[in-house]
């Protein structure tokens, strides 16, 4: 009888263990990692040549913006957990927060890593899916005659990659075509052009995260692998 019961207990405890698993570090890989955005430089597009009082010719360049896609390292750290569908069997979604991300784009480019990522169990493969049913059937069960709609604006943001054995390596968009909606600014005169509007820079980014889980056991584990512990040493002295 105390077996079943010790045998109970130990279940009780490992089961929701197995449920959702609790949330792991993640340190980014600043080799592998990048942001890659708009920066701009001031080049010469042409010449303007006047004539002075004094009969003198002046050459006067025009200069304007020339917007680079330039990359940033990514570095930092954050904390990852795993959820499985209770509907769909294999799929699961991964959940990036506490997000200590370090990048040295310009302050105006909001890099905002994806919060919650749809993957594979057998192949670690991202699903590119987005917009307001993209969650949809994690949550739901398989109702007849079940549908989602919705709508958003904008571009949509992209992102493929693996998620499998304590790594994480996605790529991704903010959405929009690289290089869309930039805009040109020009400036005539000889002294030095002067800063880009910070304003002007546009908000499209390309980056890749590439990262590895922390090799330490989760304070939910350990807690898990004491209680069962704890039961082992009390049934022994029964």
């Amino acid at each position: 009888m105390n077996k079943r019961i010790t045998a109970a207990f130990i279940g009780a405890i490992i089961l929701p263990c197995n449920g959702v698993m609790a949330g792991q570090m993640y340190n980014i890989d600043p080799t592998q990692s990048y942001v890659m955005a708009y920066t701009p430089t001031w080049v010469i597009s042409s010449y303007s040549i006047s004539l002075t009082q004094d009969g003198q010719f002046i050459s006067t360049p025009t200069w304007e913006t020339q917007w680079n896609l330039t990359s940033f390292a990514l570095a930092g750290s954050f904390n990852g957990t795993t959820e499985w569908s209770p509907w769909v069997p294999g799929v699961g979604h991964f959940t990036i927060a506490q997000a200590n991300i370090n990048v040295g784009i310009p302050s105006s480019v909001s890099f905002d890593p994806p919060s919650v990522v749809t993957f594979y169990q057998s192949t670690g493969s991202v699903d590119d899916r987005h917009g307001p049913c993209a969650l949809d059937p994690f949550y739901g069960g398989p109702i007849l005659g079940w549908y989602c709609t919705g709508w958003s604006q904008g571009f949509p943001a992209s992102v493929s990659g693996l998620i499998k054995e304590g790594t994480l390596d996605i790529q991704g968009s903010s959405g929009g075509i690289p290089g869309l909606l930039i805009p040109i600014s020009t400036y005539s005169g000889m002294s030095p052009p002067p800063s880009v509007d910070l304003g002007l820079y546009p908000q499209q980014y390309l980056y890749r995260i590439a990262a590895t889980a922390i090799p330490e056991p989760t304070t939910l584990w350990l807690l898990c692998f004491g209680m069962v512990a704890l039961l082992y040493q009390t049934r022994k002295t029964q």
